[in-house]
């Protein structure tokens, strides 16, 4: 049995069960690509993504967070578990297709979740420690996870990304996926 044979036999007799799924595959990944939250301070942006921090460069008094984390590596990690959890499902029939495919949403679903605690650990503990206010400014101020404020005029605007409307729109599509699988084959042969 030669290479060709291998091809011809695996390969090009290869059915996607599952297209929808793919579709949310790759907006999985995409979401590595767009930010899941952002802060602007005195008009300097930091974005936060699932794998990295961004920063044109630290404002006045700035003294935020590392630029990787544990926290972030495990969201990233499971961002492209999930997503190759997907992409496998699509190839695979029947129930082990449509679990394969839920157990990659479940994985989408509660990353977001925890994402958003992330966030709000971090921002309990920035208005705890005053992490987004320069050492020597008087008074305290107290920011959320979206919103803009105003400090001796210093304007800090926080929301989050599309990172996360991705993230919850892959969820949702692998979830209308499982309805469909089986049913919307595309054969290579």
């Amino acid at each position: 049995m030669g290479a060709g044979n291998i091809i011809k036999n695996n390969i090009l007799s290869l059915k996607i069960r599952n297209p929808i799924v793919l579709l949310a595959a790759f907006i999985c990944l995409a979401t590595l690509f767009t930010p899941w939250w952002s802060i602007t301070v005195s008009g300097l942006p930091i974005n936060v993504y699932p794998h990295y921090i961004e920063m044109v460069r630290k404002p006045f008094g700035f003294t935020g967070p590392p630029a990787e984390t544990a926290r972030m590596m495990f969201f990233t990690f499971s961002i492209l578990s999930a997503s190759l959890l997907m992409f496998l499902s699509s190839f695979i029939k029947g129930i082990l297709g449509r679990l394969l495919t839920g157990a990659g949403c479940i994985i989408i679903f509660k990353i977001v979740e925890l994402f958003k605690g992330a966030i709000e650990d971090h921002i309990e503990m920035a208005n705890r420690t005053q992490m987004y206010v320069a050492q020597e400014a008087p008074g305290e101020v107290y920011i959320a996870a979206e919103g803009r404020f105003t400090y001796l005029g210093t304007v800090i605007i926080t929301e989050y990304g599309p990172g996360v409307d991705l993230a919850f729109m892959c969820g949702v599509i692998g979830i209308i996926s499982i309805l469909v699988h089986d049913i919307f084959v595309i054969k290579f042969r």
